[in-house]
């Protein structure tokens, strides 16, 4: 559904990002520290986990990871991860020794947690595996790595499948779709099944897209962009969007 943009939209601090976890919305913070808010109004959540200030980071954090019940981790771009209770209680603290870092990201095998930055993976055990361009997105579920230069290669093994023909700017794996935007200002739909995409629709989009994500059944995709506007694509009967 849709809300009214209200003043409860407007936030103090710089924001990184935001994360759904569990009734909340999770607010991430340029100074380091977290916000707890209601998912249907945004308004702060009235109790002590509102503002999670101190928690650890020196450096804006970049994503959460909810993790075991009761425990969340979080990632500043320093590389630094912080694992804590969600009544703020110090568990565990990990840094992945690399500037830059975007994303967390579950490990399918394992269920250990690595990190993304740029072209690498840096993985909790040291390990680090390196690609030629940068990472755009991975699917979890099927392991594979989307490449800004349009290649998509096992996440594993680092070998080729197949690539796309564009450049890639921002993308998201859902169920059985791939969406992308490239640098020709389309917003291309992939059927994502059967170890191959195939373009099934390609969109010109007027504004320059910032963020995109697309829910895990695969049937709606939210963009936004940079007229300050949010846009919702909805998969409609049996034909891809």
């Amino acid at each position: 559904g849709q809300s009214e943009i209200s003043s409860e939209w407007n936030f103090e601090k710089q924001i990184c990002g935001i994360k759904v976890i569990g009734k909340n919305v999770l607010v991430l913070r340029l100074d380091g520290s977290l916000e707890f808010r209601d998912k249907v109004s945004l308004k702060l959540c009235l109790d002590d986990t509102n503002l999670l200030a101190g928690i650890g980071h020196s450096k804006g954090i970049v994503d959460a990871i909810q993790g075991a019940e009761g425990f969340l981790n979080t990632l500043s771009y320093d590389g630094k991860m912080m694992t804590r209770k969600f009544d703020c209680s110090y568990v565990n603290e990990f840094n992945f020794s690399s500037k830059n870092v975007q994303r967390l990201k579950k490990e399918k095998e394992h269920g250990a947690l690595s990190a993304i930055s740029e072209n690498k993976i840096i993985f909790g055990n040291g390990q680090i595996s390196e690609f030629e361009d940068k990472i755009v997105e991975w699917d979890e579920k099927t392991e594979k790595i989307l490449l800004s230069n349009g290649k998509i290669v096992d996440e594993k093994e680092k070998r080729l499948l197949h690539g796309l023909s564009s450049k890639i700017v921002l993308a998201s794996f859902g169920k059985d779709v791939l969406c992308v935007y490239t640098e020709d200002s389309k917003l291309n739909f992939y059927t994502n099944n059967n170890n191959s995409e195939n373009l099934k629709l390609s969109l010109e989009v007027p504004a320059k897209i910032t963020f995109m994500s697309i829910n895990s059944s695969g049937t709606s995709l939210a963009t936004a962009d940079d007229q300050r506007r949010i846009k919702i694509y909805k998969k409609e009967g049996d034909s891809l969007w």
